[in-house]
């Protein structure tokens, strides 16, 4: 039972590597380097997203 432990692991740890690359690609966080950023210093950005 050790491997699909092992297996269900490391599926659990791409997936939230997958989530947070997406989200940062998604949420522009990229372009201010901070992934902590407070929702109400929301301001507009180009393309109509929000940073």
């Amino acid at each position: 039972m050790s491997a699909v432990s092992a297996a269900v692991g490391t599926a659990t740890l791409w997936l939230h590597v997958y989530a947070t690359r997406t989200y940062l690609r998604s949420e522009g966080a990229e372009a201010t380097n901070d992934p902590f950023a407070q929702p109400h210093k929301l301001v507009p950005r180009r393309g109509g997203r929000y940073k």
